[in-house]
């Protein structure tokens, strides 16, 4: 067989092996790094517990719900501030404005582990 057919020869086997799908990738591999992706993302997203926790707030001059609610996530509410606000009014029923001197309720949800250090 002369140099130019067995050229000729390995290029064909190895287009049908990519069109195949058979290029040397094993099934194997691939279902493990499907596992450590999933293992991964439900190590990062798996709900932790979490325990309410009740503040008293006195609003000040100037005082909005969205800085008492990013005050509330600071402190390690978990929750996003617009869930705060949306629970801080319903909680206190808040319709309009709040004022100076008005004493509202906020619920901070946080971690069990932080509550209990």
């Amino acid at each position: 067989m002369s140099d130019n057919a067995k050229a000729r020869s390995y290029g064909n086997s190895y287009g049908r092996e990519v069109e195949n799908g058979t290029s040397g990738r094993s099934p194997f591999a691939l279902i493990i790094a499907l596992l450590i992706v999933l293992v991964t993302l439900a190590a990062l997203y798996w709900p932790q517990e979490t325990v309410m926790v009740k503040k008293t707030v006195t609003i000040g001059q100037g005082d909005t719900l969205w800085q008492i609610a990013e005050q509330a996530v600071a402190e390690g509410d978990v929750r996003d501030p617009r869930e705060i606000i949306w629970r801080i009014r319903k909680d206190n029923a808040i319709d309009a404005y709040i004022r100076p001197g008005d004493e509202i309720t906020v619920w901070l949800e946080v971690l069990k582990e932080e509550v209990e250090k």
